[in-house]
This record gives C-alpha cells, sequence and structure tokens, in this order.
C-alpha cells in the first residue's frame, strides 16, 4: 500500500499571516490525492480540523488574530486529485463559504487552479 498523500487529520501542515490580516492554512499533499476510502476519509476529517480551527477564538488568538478574520485554507498538491477527492473538497469548500472561510485548490502555492 502506497503511503498517505496527507498528514494526520490534526496537524495543520503550514499557517501563514497574511500582509493584510488574514491567515492562510495549507494542507500540503506529498502524493496523488486518490480515491481511496482511507485518503477521502483523512481528506474530509482534516478539512473540518482546518475548518474548526478557523474558526477557533483560542486558534485565531494563537496567531494574533480576532474572531471573523479572512481565513484561505489552501489544498497544495502538484499531483492528480481524484475525482472524488474534488468533490469532497467542493463539499468542504460549502461548508467553508459558510463561515466566510475559501477553500482553494493550487498546484505549487501562488498559483491556484
Amino acid at each position: 500500500m502506497p503511503p498517505m498523500p496527507l498528514t494526520d487529520d490534526d496537524t495543520v501542515d503550514v499557517v501563514g499571516v497574511r500582509k493584510d490580516g488574514g491567515i492562510d492554512m495549507v494542507v500540503s499533499a506529498v502524493g496523488p490525492i486518490d480515491d481511496s476510502p482511507e485518503t477521502l476519509d483523512l481528506l474530509r476529517r482534516k478539512l473540518q480540523n482546518y475548518i474548526a480551527g478557523a474558526t477557533s477564538e483560542e486558534f485565531l488568538r494563537y496567531y494574533g488574530r480576532p474572531l471573523g478574520t479572512r481565513v484561505t485554507i489552501y489544498i497544495s498538491c502538484a499531483y492528480p486529485i481524484s475525482p472524488a477527492a474534488r468533490n469532497v473538497i467542493d463539499q468542504a469548500r460549502s461548508r467553508a463559504a459558510q463561515q466566510q472561510i475559501s477553500v482553494e485548490v493550487t498546484a505549487a502555492m501562488g498559483s491556484s487552479h
């Protein structure tokens, strides 16, 4: 079995505070995001945890930001992303948008696709 393309679901891979005061959170994939049940479940849980963090007063305070801070969650993946995984991402994007959080997919930080 190939290694998982994502880190465990309770780890935020990268967090950055933007010059405009917002926060970027990055899910970093180290391989293709396939459609195996294990990968899809991990992706779903990881995105749920990122959204929870983005709306957590404790998390935002840690980075010196108040509740309501603009947050963008990036899935950085230079590898193929299966249609089923894109569906999980789209579902998370819809949930996140309800809380004014953006979810974007990028092949490399700095270039969205």
